[in-house]
Protein backbone atom coordinates (compact mmCIF):
# COMPACT_ATOMS: atom_id res chain seq x y z
CA UNK A 1 0.00 0.00 0.00
CA UNK A 2 1.05 3.54 -0.55
CA UNK A 3 0.08 5.17 2.73
CA UNK A 4 3.18 7.31 2.62
CA UNK A 5 1.84 8.93 -0.54
CA UNK A 6 -0.90 10.52 1.57
CA UNK A 7 1.01 13.40 3.07
CA UNK A 8 0.30 16.47 5.08
CA UNK A 9 2.64 19.34 5.77
CA UNK A 10 2.76 18.76 9.53
CA UNK A 11 2.85 15.56 11.51
CA UNK A 12 -0.07 16.64 13.74
CA UNK A 13 -2.24 17.16 10.64
CA UNK A 14 -1.87 13.49 9.72
CA UNK A 15 -4.45 12.57 12.37
CA UNK A 16 -7.07 14.70 10.59
CA UNK A 17 -6.45 13.33 7.11
CA UNK A 18 -9.57 11.22 6.49
CA UNK A 19 -9.55 8.18 4.24
CA UNK A 20 -12.61 6.40 2.85
CA UNK A 21 -13.01 2.74 3.84
CA UNK A 22 -15.53 0.05 2.94
CA UNK A 23 -15.86 -3.25 4.76
CA UNK A 24 -18.40 -6.00 5.35
CA UNK A 25 -19.17 -7.85 8.55
CA UNK A 26 -22.05 -9.15 10.62
CA UNK A 27 -23.72 -6.55 12.85
CA UNK A 28 -21.72 -7.78 15.85
CA UNK A 29 -18.53 -7.80 13.77
CA UNK A 30 -19.14 -4.21 12.71
CA UNK A 31 -19.43 -3.12 16.34
CA UNK A 32 -16.23 -4.97 17.27
CA UNK A 33 -14.31 -3.55 14.30
CA UNK A 34 -15.51 0.04 14.74
CA UNK A 35 -14.73 -0.06 18.47
CA UNK A 36 -11.29 -1.58 17.95
CA UNK A 37 -10.24 0.97 15.33
CA UNK A 38 -12.13 4.03 16.56
CA UNK A 39 -14.28 4.30 13.43
CA UNK A 40 -16.88 6.92 14.34
CA UNK A 41 -17.75 8.54 11.00
CA UNK A 42 -19.98 5.89 9.40
CA UNK A 43 -21.46 7.15 6.15
CA UNK A 44 -23.67 4.14 5.42
CA UNK A 45 -24.45 0.73 6.92
CA UNK A 46 -26.46 -1.35 4.44
CA UNK A 47 -27.62 -4.98 4.59
CA UNK A 48 -26.40 -7.01 1.62
CA UNK A 49 -29.80 -8.69 1.32
CA UNK A 50 -33.42 -8.18 2.26
CA UNK A 51 -33.39 -11.79 3.46
CA UNK A 52 -33.40 -11.70 7.28
CA UNK A 53 -31.38 -14.95 7.37
CA UNK A 54 -28.39 -13.17 5.83
CA UNK A 55 -26.57 -11.33 8.60
CA UNK A 56 -24.01 -9.37 6.59
CA UNK A 57 -23.76 -5.65 6.08
CA UNK A 58 -21.60 -3.32 3.99
CA UNK A 59 -20.25 -0.29 5.80
CA UNK A 60 -18.79 2.85 4.24
CA UNK A 61 -16.93 5.19 6.57
CA UNK A 62 -13.99 7.53 6.87
CA UNK A 63 -11.09 7.07 9.26
CA UNK A 64 -7.90 8.90 10.10
CA UNK A 65 -4.67 7.99 8.37
CA UNK A 66 -3.22 6.85 11.70
CA UNK A 67 -6.14 4.47 12.37
CA UNK A 68 -5.89 3.14 8.82
CA UNK A 69 -2.19 2.52 9.40
CA UNK A 70 -3.11 0.56 12.56
CA UNK A 71 -5.50 -1.62 10.53
CA UNK A 72 -2.82 -2.27 7.90
CA UNK A 73 -0.21 -3.05 10.56
CA UNK A 74 -2.56 -5.52 12.29
CA UNK A 75 -3.69 -7.19 9.07
CA UNK A 76 -2.87 -10.88 8.76
CA UNK A 77 -3.30 -13.36 5.94
CA UNK A 78 -5.78 -15.25 8.13
CA UNK A 79 -7.91 -12.11 8.47
CA UNK A 80 -8.02 -11.73 4.70
CA UNK A 81 -8.80 -15.39 3.98
CA UNK A 82 -11.26 -15.94 6.88
CA UNK A 83 -12.56 -12.52 7.98
CA UNK A 84 -15.53 -14.04 9.85
CA UNK A 85 -13.14 -15.61 12.36
CA UNK A 86 -11.59 -12.27 13.24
Amino acid sequence: MQLNAINSEKEEEQAVVLLPVTFSRTQAGISDFTDKYNIINIISDTPISDNSNVNKRIVKATISKSEFQRIVNNLTLEAVIHPAKQ
